[in-house]
């Protein structure tokens, strides 16, 4: 064993050195992630698709599509995207620190692996629709490009972010070959159909079973989709952003922010128009019309969400104080432990196994879910780190990253850093 508690830079960021704007961006892409969990969770993304007359019985059918048309249209994949990309930066943030040392790089891997383990039993346990295990995956292959300079970083991770135009198209010509030779394409569905009950009304076995079958599909999805390919671009576009100090200092990069936040509107806006008008989501097999929202959502959606980082960076520039930030920060510092909780009390509200409140309440009625459960976990949260270092999950994570057992409460030291930090930060204010 690798005595990891021996070595300071090897151990992880104390409270002191956490930069606020990056929890408080985790915290807002996490919100923005559980608007479009929840359309699944309470079973309207399937009814809507399979059975929209029963939509149209909750009695919200006019208000439930124009609020669906613009939660396709600002939030879904970019939010996922924005955390994606703060995933990359933290990875660069931590190589910084740790300078390429052996150990560093160990604790890396060892990392990914927990998050993959944690991944892969959030996803059969609980939800198939995982992302841990996606990003977990995708951030070994991120290994390979920490010595890569950072201007190259920016044209592999664009590079990148355009790669599953090519193989969109490669499916297009593979599809038109087999539609000659007389051949159905692949089924490459979210999962079985007839197993869908099983979340409606199911038991909890039923439920885990199901996970199951439509986790490989999601995986299996996720390579026809090319979304590896756009994770480890978004995870390029973080490393370069934190190797350029945008969340240590974003004050010399307003002019640049700027630039991105008009730029990226400018593109977005319309190109996820677009997608939300065209029905969003995907549709298989590949036809040509299909390539081009393929083409562009490439465009478009890596677009917004950068746009989105840009706005938040310049908000907090101007308003390092502002309430807001309080809210969102304590939810992105337990980042891991929030977003499986709130699948954990998606499947207790929603599924048969729960609640039953599956197909019961339109989207709109969501929201005020979303709303009410993302209060409390904010609340939740900042109770919680007042006594605790980490939130559960990252304690657990991060001991067996380290491979030592750590200090889960506050200690004193810790907590007078703190203070000091505080007591910095308000005389550079003043």
């Amino acid at each position: 064993m690798i005595a990891f508690a021996e070595n300071s830079a090897a151990m992880p960021t104390q409270a002191s050195e956490r930069l606020l704007v990056l929890d408080a961006l985790r915290g807002f892409a996490l919100l923005g992630i559980m608007f479009v969990n929840y359309t699944w969770f309470s079973g309207f993304a399937v009814q809507l698709g399979a059975n929209p007359e029963r939509v149209g019985e909750l009695g919200t059918l006019e208000l439930d599509t124009i609020v669906h048309r613009l939660v396709v249209f600002l939030v879904e994949a970019k939010f996922w995207s924005m955390f994606a990309f703060l995933f990359g930066a933290g990875l660069g943030m931590q190589w910084m620190r740790f300078d390429d040392r052996p150990f560093g790089m160990r604790s890396t891997q060892r990392r990914l692996a927990i998050l993959l383990f944690v991944g892969l039993a959030h996803g059969i346990v609980v939800w198939f629709g995982d992302i841990v295990s996606l990003y977990a995956v995708t951030g070994f292959v991120l290994l390979l490009f920490r010595r890569v300079p950072t201007p190259a970083l920016l044209r592999c991770g664009l590079f990148f972010l355009a790669l599953p135009v090519l193989q969109g198209t490669l499916w297009l010509m593979i599809y038109s070959q087999l539609k000659h030779g007389g051949s159905p394409p692949p089924d490459l569905g979210h999962g079985p159909p007839q197993m869908l009950p099983s979340f409606a009304t199911g038991n909890a076995l039923q439920v885990v079973e199901a996970n199951g079958a439509y986790f490989v599909k999601r995986w299996i999805l996720a390579i026809y989709e090319g979304r590896f390919f756009k994770l480890l671009g978004m995870f390029l576009l973080g490393c370069w952003a934190a190797r350029n100090q945008w969340f240590v200092d974003s004050t010399p990069h307003r002019k640049r922010l700027y630039r991105i936040m008009g730029v990226g509107l400018a593109i977005g806006i319309p190109t996820n128009w677009f997608y939300a008008t065209t029905g969003g989501g995907v549709v298989l097999p590949v036809d040509a019309q299909e390539l081009i929202r393929i083409v562009n959502q490439c465009i478009g959606v890596p677009a917004m969400a950068c746009a989105y980082v840009a706005l938040f960076l310049l908000m907090f520039a101007y308003q390092p104080r502002l309430r807001l930030w309080s809210i969102f920060a304590p939810v992105g510092r337990m980042s891991l432990t929030n977003y499986v909780m709130q699948s954990v009390i998606g499947v207790a509200l929603f599924y048969g196994c729960g609640l039953g409140m599956w197909g019961e309440i339109g989207i709109t009625w969501s929201l005020a879910v979303i709303g009410t459960i993302y209060c409390l976990q904010s609340i939740a949260s900042f109770w919680w780190l007042r006594i605790y270092q980490f939130g559960p999950l990252e304690w657990f994570c991060r001991s067996l990253t380290y491979q030592t057992i750590l200090p889960l409460r506050k200690q004193p030291n810790v907590n007078r850093a703190i203070a000091v930090s505080k007591e910095q930060d308000r005389r550079n204010l003043c």
